[in-house]
């Protein structure tokens, strides 16, 4: 996988809102993530440990993990 296979939400282009316990954005051919709070749950230490790992992911992608990714993968 590079760069180039990553597509990030255009509000330009046709997406589809729909409502269940929060509302869902849909847009075809873009990448998705989700983010649960953990409030906590993890200790520093291990919160320190994936952000390495997400860092180094990112370099070895070729991308400046200080950055703005989504105007990187432009």
């Amino acid at each position: 996988m590079d760069r180039n296979d990553f597509s990030f939400f255009d509000r330009n282009q046709p997406f589809t809102i729909f409502e269940s316990n929060l509302p869902h954005w849909m847009q075809s051919g873009c990448l998705y993530f989700v983010t649960w709070r953990l409030g906590d749950s993890l200790p520093v230490e291990a919160l320190v440990l994936l952000d390495d790992e997400i860092n180094r992911k990112l370099i070895s992608l070729g991308l400046d993990p200080c950055k703005d990714l989504s105007v990187q993968l432009q």
